[in-house]
């Protein structure tokens, strides 16, 4: 690029070379960025001697640096430009210069809501120029300037605008991860209290509470629901970019489990789902991991929750879910009974044997049905777990003894009848002394508060 430049009084260089008003901006040195991107004014080349076009202090605006692909926009907002500067290169870039994106695909409005550097102030003019397709734009990752700001717990108010401008479809966006804004909420840096307000904010946008409470999202190899997240937001074991938050905002790096944001997610909860009927499959790793805080206190007031007690209730105290998980295990160990019954008979089905299998036939077959009736989403639900499908093979090998009734069973079906039933009999089992006890253990640590 060809450049133009000249020594003015004080010592700055104006250059058409955007990577020079890169530096400045990086070293904060805002009087030379001010200067410079004022050169095309009269008054200025009256002060300064300097003559230079707009078309050229429009080629360095929009130079992209080698490292990142940022514009000058970007860097702004990065280093906390005042909003005199920010208007300057909005003024002379417009709204394309406020859309461009870098080598993550992430625009200013994204840079603005990291690290708390820019204002809201700055923030609401690039909103005002960039409108709805500034708020919508997604970064290579999906995330979306909200998740931004949740994440590092930018101003509730500014969060508020931009819930206002995207409304549901930007708060239930998901980024890579299946993460909402809820769990970059949860998983994030914010104080306490910021998330409790962020936390209203959310729940009364209009969207829907309880898919927003219970969407999980990937880490590893494991699913969480926000609340889990905010479960291990623990301080100390964040990364570079959280020492740095906590550093300027003068925080101790110490453990933090926000208490009172739990507490306030699971009142917002309890409040939509008051009897615990859309529990994420994930809650009960959340529960464990309630369990093994080694604070005692902070334990217990989290088991002490409206949702968590709702949860217990559920799962626990009501008859019928135990009446489900001890069946479920009485059936599966009357098969392995009536298949060793058959290879002592030569293969021969008895009336014994039909006397354990029909019964066994109508259960699995009653409650595969009950699990494809429960909700709306039961059936991509269903079809996302793997054992499912191994119910089903179950249900119909049983099927396939009971048609077979007059005949004898193939002895390579009765192999794999008895390998499934086997297979299911100890994932059955593990299920049940796993999820008793979580759940005895979180009910003895609240039994005192527990409404029967």
């Amino acid at each position: 690029m060809n450049e133009e430049r000249k020594e003015t009084e004080d010592g700055v260089q104006q250059t058409t070379n955007g990577l020079d008003l890169h530096k400045w901006i990086k070293k904060k040195e805002w009087d030379k960025v001010r200067q410079f991107l004022s050169s095309s004014d009269e008054e200025t080349k009256q002060e300064y001697g300097t003559n230079l076009s707009l078309q050229l202090i429009q080629r360095a605006v929009f130079e992209k640096d080698e490292y990142k692909n940022r514009t000058a926009l970007h860097l702004a907002c990065r280093y906390a430009a005042s909003l005199d500067v920010i208007k300057m290169l909005v003024d002379i870039g417009g709204k394309e210069l406020v859309m461009a994106k870098d080598k993550e695909n992430r625009t200013a409005l994204h840079a603005a809501c990291c690290w708390n550097g820019a204002s809201v102030d700055v923030m609401k003019m690039l909103v005002d120029v960039g409108g709805k397709e500034l708020v919508m734009a997604k970064n290579k990752t999906i995330r979306t300037s909200l998740h931004y700001a949740c994440w590092h717990g930018v101003s509730v108010d500014f969060i508020k605008m931009l819930v206002d401008i995207g409304g549901e479809k930007l708060v239930m966006a998901k980024s890579k991860g299946n993460r909402t804004v809820l769990h970059d909420l949860c998983d994030g840096i914010s104080v306490e209290a910021h998330i409790i307000e962020v936390l209203d904010v959310l729940v009364n946008s209009g969207v829907s509470a309880l898919e927003l409470f219970t969407a999980e999202a990937n880490r590893g190899d494991e699913v969480y629901s926000p609340i889990h997240f905010l479960m291990e937001n623990k301080l100390k074991n964040k990364k570079v970019e959280l020492i740095h938050f906590l550093m300027e905002n003068k925080l101790e790096i110490k453990e933090f489990i926000p208490i009172k944001a739990i507490l306030h997610l699971q009142s917002l909860w309890y409040e939509k789902d008051p009897l615990a009927s859309n529990i994420p499959d994930s809650f009960s790793k959340t529960l464990q991991k309630i369990q093994n805080l080694s604070n005692n206190e902070d334990r217990d007031k989290i088991l002490e929750g409206s949702f968590i007690r709702a949860v217990l209730n559920q799962k626990v105290v009501k008859v019928s879910s135990l009446f489900v998980l001890f069946t479920d295990l009485i059936m599966q160990v009357a098969l392995m009974v009536a298949f060793s019954v058959l290879v002592k008979s030569d293969q021969k089905i008895s009336e014994s044997v039909v006397a354990i299998l029909v019964p066994s036939f109508v259960w699995f077959g009653f409650r595969e049905l009950a699990q494809l009736l429960s909700s709306k989403s039961a059936l991509l639900t269903y079809a996302s777990d793997p054992s499912n499908y191994v119910d089903l093979l179950q249900l119909g090998l049983v099927f396939h003894a009971l048609v077979s009734f007059s005949n004898n069973v193939d002895p390579m079906m009765l192999i794999v009848c008895i390998g499934v039933s086997w297979s299911r009999l100890v994932i059955v089992s593990a299920n049940l002394i796993n999820k008793v006890s979580v759940f005895v253990s979180a009910l003895a640590a609240v039994s005192p508060n527990m409404e029967f």
